[in-house]
């Protein structure tokens, strides 16, 4: 697929979002801005800057082919699906990108449209949380299968950033920002995301309306 190596520039990494279109890929990214009104882009690649960090650039691309054979420029790499198998070009990137020592995560994105699907047999909390690590267990387990690494599966909701593990997965980001600093990979605080998105579409229901129904907290 490419090189994996460190940033060719001493004061960056790149954020590449990948995925087909309607994917969801520019609420993921509209959602670590802060801009979670924000309109989904409509022909990638599109580029996008982070708010708080000028420097910090963030792309959009519908498939891994589409970013080139340049891989030096990529170096932290997020995968997201909204099912629990993830697509197999992203995986094997994934592959590679943790053969060459990057670091690598997974996002299972859509968690509220799951939720609502399967909410007429949840009726408590506990429930809530067996289902959500049943997901999380699926996802692993799919990975495991490719021999692809995955210490962690992040459950997110793109629009409510306060809900599942949106915020362990933003506050995750930024302290890997802080890490390539403190070593020396990057100068000041930019990051290149590469987040390969397979999903079918850009609309995320808030889970809110799911606890509003009725369910416990026992």
């Amino acid at each position: 697929m490419g090189s994996w190596t460190s940033s060719t520039k001493a004061d960056s990494v790149c954020v590449a979002v990948i995925g087909p279109p309607a994917a969801g890929k520019s609420s993921l990214i509209n959602a670590l801005l802060g801009n979670e009104n924000q309109k989904p882009v409509q022909n990638p690649p599109t580029k996008f800057t982070h708010p708080k960090y000028p420097n910090v650039t963030i792309w959009e691309f519908h498939s891994v082919c589409s970013m080139g054979s340049d891989m030096n420029q990529y170096d932290l790499l997020i995968i997201v699906s909204s099912v629990d198998r993830f697509a197999a070009d992203s995986v094997r990137l994934a592959k590679e990108c943790q053969a060459k020592g990057k670091a690598c995560y997974f996002v299972r994105t859509k968690i509220d449209s799951d939720v609502q699907k399967f909410q007429a047999t949840i009726t408590s909390i506990r429930q809530l949380d067996r289902f959500l690590e049943e997901i999380a267990s699926s996802c692993s387990d799919s990975l495991a299968q490719e021999d692809v690494q995955s210490s962690s599966i992040f459950l997110v909701c793109n629009t409510n950033t306060e809900s599942y593990n949106f915020p362990l997965f933003r506050d995750t980001i930024e302290e890997k920002i802080r890490e390539l600093n403190k070593y020396g990979w990057i100068w000041s605080p930019i990051l290149y995301l590469c987040v390969c998105i397979v999903s079918h579409g850009d609309h995320f229901e808030n889970h809110v309306k799911f606890f509003r129904a009725g369910v416990s907290d026992c």
